[in-house]
């Protein structure tokens, strides 16, 4: 993956770390709690679809490429929130703008 966006490993590593920040910068300016932890983000269940893609689009916008988005969490509809947000109809629109469940009703 670095070498298909010409990033050393050192600058990929900065660039993800700026994509989280900027998730969750974006994240909290929606009253999202988000907790950083190395290259992933806790969030609550019911924000796991809107979390997934914001981070989704940050990634592609700042490193040119799809990222593999997965959950450890173990709690029902983790991975489906995580799919239905990767492959979503217009995935290159603001994460945001497509967020139609409104502030506070998760997915």
């Amino acid at each position: 993956m670095v070498a298909l966006t010409g990033l050393k490993a050192h600058s990929f590593k900065y660039a993800e770390a700026d994509v989280v920040i900027a998730t969750m910068l974006k994240l909290m300016d929606q009253g999202v709690p988000a907790y950083p932890v190395f290259d992933s983000i806790i969030i609550p269940i019911t924000y796991v679809r809107l979390a997934a893609c914001v981070l989704h689009d940050e990634f592609y916008q700042r490193i040119g490429l799809k990222p593999r988005l997965k959950t450890k969490s173990r709690l029902p509809g983790a991975s489906e929130a995580i799919h239905l947000a990767i492959h979503d109809e217009q995935p290159w629109v603001s994460a945001l703008d497509l967020w139609p469940w409104g502030k506070g009703h998760g997915d």
